[in-house]
């Protein structure tokens, strides 16, 4: 008697960024404007004065940042940045964290 078993292929898990995209943008967006305050002080040191742009070209980089993240969270992107090595999503070959792959 012979029997033959057959494996379930399993769905390929989505990232975090596709499954709360706008998570993964606001995210972005904290770190950005955590960045930028850190980096406040050497900026106006090395200006000597706060101009009123200033601000402006901040904020507006917080807002680049968090939409190129949002972008890049959409499924089609995410899977063209896979083709370069960039995807959110963990390699295909790598077993689950504290698991062991099952060889026959």
């Amino acid at each position: 008697m012979t029997t033959t078993t057959t494996q379930e292929t399993q769905p390929a898990a989505s990232s975090t960024q596709e499954a709360h995209p706008w998570r993964a943008s606001a995210r972005t967006a904290v770190s950005v404007l955590v960045t930028l305050a850190a980096l406040f002080p050497a900026i106006v040191a090395a200006i000597g004065e706060v101009p009123g742009w200033l601000a402006q070209v901040l904020a507006g980089g917080v807002a680049v940042a968090g939409a190129v993240t949002r972008v890049m969270a959409i499924p089609a992107v995410n899977e063209w940045l896979g083709r370069v090595k960039l995807s959110a999503q963990p390699p295909v070959e790598a077993a689950p964290y504290g698991r062991h792959a099952v060889s026959d």
